[in-house]
């Protein structure tokens, strides 16, 4: 019979065997003679007597062979908790730290500036992953909106503008404008090593700007200009 490896059998698999071996030599059988008819060596079937006679019915239930939980971890369980309210509540810059977003090599150095533990960079990529931690690409949002202003409009002022455009049977629009050029963003792609690839683009920079409006039952109105914005455009 082909030999079982023990390692990769489950802890079902092993407690069965277990319990066959010593079944087999309490009844005086000899390792020789049915460690082959098992899959295991003589070895194997010596080591789990000597055990079982040790142990007693203990060696009946086989243990599992993974670590304990938390077991050989760097941080502590507080210390985990810190580092994480740290990134959900503040910005790499706030801690002093010379990066924009939180990456490996930030988080990496937060936790020696606040611990002063030095851990290496594939550690911090595995506390990422147990913390359910994935790469994102963020969200733009301007620091000069001034949110507690918009608010305030929308819960005072527009009301007041609502009612008035309805006296004078007129319509509210909200106003944007944009801008489109030619630019091309550059993105990555493979290529052999030390050979970097070429990516054919137009020299010559193209922009139209647009003016759009649209009201709250869904009216649209834009409009198409070059140059830049100015009062006699926008009346």
């Amino acid at each position: 019979m082909e030999k079982i490896d023990l390692r990769k059998a489950t802890d079902r698999e092993r407690e069965l065997l277990c319990k066959q071996v010593m079944a087999l030599r309490k009844k005086c059988k000899k390792n020789l003679d049915f460690s082959g008819l098992l899959g295991l060596s003589m070895q194997t079937t010596s080591r789990r007597w000597q055990w079982s006679l040790q142990a007693s019915n203990k060696m009946l239930s086989v243990p599992k062979r993974d670590r304990k939980t938390r077991d050989k971890r760097t941080l502590s369980t507080e210390q985990e908790k810190a580092i994480q309210k740290i990134i959900n509540d503040h910005c790499p810059d706030q801690p002093m730290l010379p990066f924009a977003l939180w990456d490996r090599q930030s988080i990496l150095m937060l936790i020696k500036l606040k611990f002063g533990i030095q851990i290496p960079m594939r550690t911090v990529g595995q506390y990422l992953s147990r913390w359910c931690y994935t790469p994102q690409k963020p969200l733009r949002k301007a620091y000069e909106q001034r949110t507690v202003e918009v608010e305030r409009l929308m819960q005072e002022l527009f009301p007041e503008l609502k009612t008035k455009a309805k006296s004078e049977q007129t319509e509210i629009y909200w106003g944007e404008d944009a801008g489109i050029s030619t630019n091309i963003n550059l993105v990555r792609g493979y290529a052999p090593s030390g050979k970097t690839m070429v990516l054919r683009m137009d020299a010559r920079k193209e922009h139209i700007s647009m003016m759009s409006a649209i009201s709250n039952r869904g009216k649209l109105r834009f409009m198409l200009y070059e140059g830049e914005m100015n009062y006699q455009r926008l009346i």
